[in-house]
């Protein structure tokens, strides 16, 4: 019988300190995750959108670069068009260093690269030889091909664009997510320290109860005088 009550109390114990272990692991596992949520809203912050701004100004630069090529062919190079096709390439490469400090991406410095031999080729190549009177199949050719260039350029940062925009919804998604979970486990450590705090109560409850109830009973034992009766 001492064996068995020795048992069940060493079992309703290690129930109590399992609880405890338990909701420290849980409080442990969801600062683990907070502070990971925490970091990816750092990396959306500091990264991945100053990143899809400067994929965007990049883009914006190209075609600009590309509508002032156009009007300068088209006036028969007005020096205003040149000028406002040297600011494109200007604000380009004010996006390009940007991107080089947030990404060594291979994919994207080979389109960087790719965009700067572009405006100095349409510059040099078409802009400054129509001033020098450049005429023919040859320049003509060169149209075709810068345009053709800025279109291949343009599409490619439209995907960097796309991919950019789907890694930071994908970020969004977890960190919600670990906001979701992180309410969760809060519900359940609240619910095992609930319990938990049941427990301790019903523990101590049995062990000084009885004592505390013995002795009642033997103070009123003592005031009781059976010649009263």
């Amino acid at each position: 019988m001492k064996f068995r009550k020795s048992f069940f109390k060493i079992n309703r114990w290690l129930g109590f300190l399992t609880a405890i272990f338990f909701t420290v692991a849980l409080g442990v596992y969801d600062y683990a995750a907070v502070h990971a949520a925490e970091k990816k809203v750092e990396q959306i912050a500091e990264k991945e959108m100053p990143l899809l701004i400067a994929e965007k100004g990049l883009a914006a630069a190209g075609k600009a670069g590309e509508g002032t090529l156009q009007g300068f062919l088209g006036s028969n190079g007005d020096e205003l068009d040149k000028k406002q096709f040297q600011k494109q390439a200007a604000i380009m490469v004010y996006h390009m260093e940007d991107v080089e400090k947030l990404t060594a991406a291979e994919e994207l410095n080979i389109l960087l690269t790719k965009n700067k031999e572009w405006f100095v080729f349409a510059e040099k190549e078409i802009m400054n030889a129509a001033e020098e009177g450049a005429k023919g199949e040859e320049y003509a050719q060169k149209v075709e091909a810068a345009y053709a260039q800025i279109n291949d350029i343009q599409a490619g940062y439209q995907k960097q664009i796309a991919a950019q925009k789907h890694t930071i919804q994908k970020l969004e998604q977890e960190v919600m997510s670990a906001e979701k979970s992180s309410h969760i486990l809060i519900g359940i450590m609240s619910l095992i320290l609930a319990a938990v705090s049941i427990s301790g109560a019903i523990l101590l409850f049995k062990k000084y109860l009885p004592l505390k109830g013995a002795a009642v009973f033997s103070k009123t034992a003592e005031n009781f005088d059976v010649r009263k009766l």
